[in-house]
């Protein structure tokens, strides 16, 4: 597969990956380590910013585009919507997105926490209060959020100590099954069972 698309010829490409692709060859090697030695620069500013913070807060989007606004113009609409997400990767950061509101205009605007890489349980701790404070209903069905549920002591990352992150497992993982020592061998252990809603079905 790989061969054959190495192979293909430049029209076989989508033009869209192909501008994309094509700013490439327009770098030299000594731009590409001039480049990573600015991204290790920057990489230890982030780190001394969020030496004193918990998370850093920002929109996801800076604006919003139409379908056919991002058909026409898909390279340049694509970055500017990813103004405050697309370093997220380069400066090994983890980040949450978070419905935050509705706009006057029916339009969803939304958050984004950012936290060092490997705090993704401090993140959801705080993104599943912050979301259930939004009373926002939930997906195409329009569904009131369930009660934020109480977290058994010790558990959810802020004030406890522990890092760990509340998951519901199903299928092999089940506490018997044949993939739940993957689970404890993570350190996992088991707080309650639950049970789906009559209606579900896997």
């Amino acid at each position: 597969m790989i061969r054959n698309l190495l192979a293909s010829s430049p029209e076989a490409i989508h033009p869209v990956t192909r501008e994309i692709t094509a700013a490439g060859a327009r770098l030299s090697a000594a731009d590409t380590f001039a480049a990573l030695y600015r991204l290790q620069a920057l990489r230890r500013i982030a780190e001394r910013a969020f030496a004193n913070i918990d998370a850093l807060v920002l929109p996801t989007a800076p604006t919003v585009y139409s379908t056919a606004q991002v058909l026409a113009n898909p390279v340049e609409l694509n970055s500017r919507l990813g103004t405050y997400t697309n370093f997220v990767n380069l400066l090994d950061l983890c980040g949450l997105a978070l419905p935050a509101a509705i706009r006057p205009d029916d339009i969803p605007f939304g958050i984004t926490l950012l936290a060092p890489a490997g705090h993704d349980a401090q993140l959801a701790s705080i993104g599943r209060v912050f979301h259930a404070d939004t009373k926002l209903n939930m997906g195409s069905r329009n569904l009131p959020q369930p009660a934020l549920a109480i977290l058994p002591q010790g558990l959810g990352g802020q004030g406890s100590g522990r890092d760990e992150i509340v998951v519901a497992v199903v299928g092999a993982h089940l506490s018997g099954m044949a993939l739940n020592g993957e689970l404890k061998a993570l350190g996992g252990r088991l707080l309650e069972a639950a049970a789906t809603a009559p209606d579900y079905k896997l």
